[in-house]
């Protein structure tokens, strides 16, 4: 099967253009980033309708524990060889549930600071190359007065900005 990237990212990019506009009190009062990334799920559920989008889902296929091998959390530039792999709770997947179909997954943070994007970056690269999504994407929102986004896709290093994201 085919997945056509720019298709998908304008789905997302629609969620958070919708995030913003019926949600920015959301990031102008810097609330969780739970809070938000659970409203873009709604938001992502509506493009996604044939999807299946969940907050920090921890199960790979029917009912083990979602881990990444070799993942150390402590570092985030790189896995540490080791025998035991890590539990991982991605902010956002779509995928089909009890199956391999994984589509995208999504990381965010507020206001990132580079070190803190770079390990998200990294864990995202290992989701695609280990569990085999097809796309992983890392949002970094702007906070406070600003409310915009940069969205970073790891793949294929597409890299876009909206709202008031300076």
């Amino acid at each position: 099967m085919t997945y056509d990237f720019e298709k998908f990212l304008t789905k997302v990019k629609c969620s958070l253009n919708k995030l913003i506009e019926y949600d920015s009190f959301l990031l102008e009062k810097d609330l969780n980033e739970r809070t938000i990334m659970h409203k873009l799920a709604e938001y992502l559920q509506q493009e996604f309708k044939d999807w299946n989008v969940d907050c920090e889902y921890n199960r790979d296929y029917e009912k083990y524990i979602k881990k990444i091998p070799r993942w150390n959390d402590e570092c985030c530039k790189k896995p540490k060889i080791d025998d035991e792999a890590k539990t991982v709770f991605p902010d956002i997947i779509i995928h089909h549930r009890e199956s391999r179909d994984n589509l995208i997954i999504i990381e965010a943070k507020k206001s990132a600071s580079e070190k803190n994007r770079q390990c998200d970056i990294d864990k995202l690269e290992m989701f695609v190359n280990e569990l085999e999504y097809k796309f992983g994407i890392f949002i970094d929102f702007a906070v406070d007065n600003k409310c915009g986004y940069a969205l970073y896709e790891v793949v294929t290093g597409t890299e876009f900005k909206d709202g008031n994201y300076d």
